[in-house]
């Protein structure tokens, strides 16, 4: 949010000052710049013994493409959106679902836990946790 916040400002002032004439342009230092590997669908493989934030990170990252999943019941799970729940230990292990009702879909991280909000079973509609949660009975199972 506050970086959404300062882009909107920053791109505002950027356009104001292209449509002025009075933009400076910077050349960028390539001794500086640094390149990174392309991503591939294995990049999205959520591993929850990483603290809840990261895992967190990581779907915001890899959505739409090339998407998080992790494996339910033998079967992919594509996880679409997500939030961290808690930050505090959690005394559940790793990817272990310890709730999971009309309200929330939450999940113990290796620090925290996540609540998923939006996810997608292998050749099956996206949907939101709650209806997920009424066709599969998720409580007391691990992800991955």
């Amino acid at each position: 949010g506050r970086l959404a916040l300062m882009g909107a400002g920053m791109l505002v002032e950027a356009l104001d000052l292209l449509e002025q004439g009075t933009a400076r342009y910077t050349e960028q230092d390539e001794n500086r710049a640094t390149c990174t590997k392309l991503l591939t669908k294995e990049d999205g493989k959520v591993d929850f013994s990483r603290s809840a934030c990261e895992i967190n990170n990581l779907i915001r990252a890899m959505t739409p493409w090339p998407g998080c999943f992790t494996e339910f019941r033998g079967s992919f799970l594509k996880i679409t959106a997500a939030r961290v729940h808690s930050e505090s230990l959690v005394p559940h292990p790793p990817g272990f679902v310890f709730k999971a009702d009309k309200e929330h879909l939450l999940v113990a991280c290796g620090t925290g836990s996540i609540e998923i909000l939006r996810l997608q079973m292998c050749n099956k509609k996206e949907c939101d946790a709650c209806a997920f949660v009424c066709g599969y009975r998720m409580e007391g199972e691990t992800l991955g």
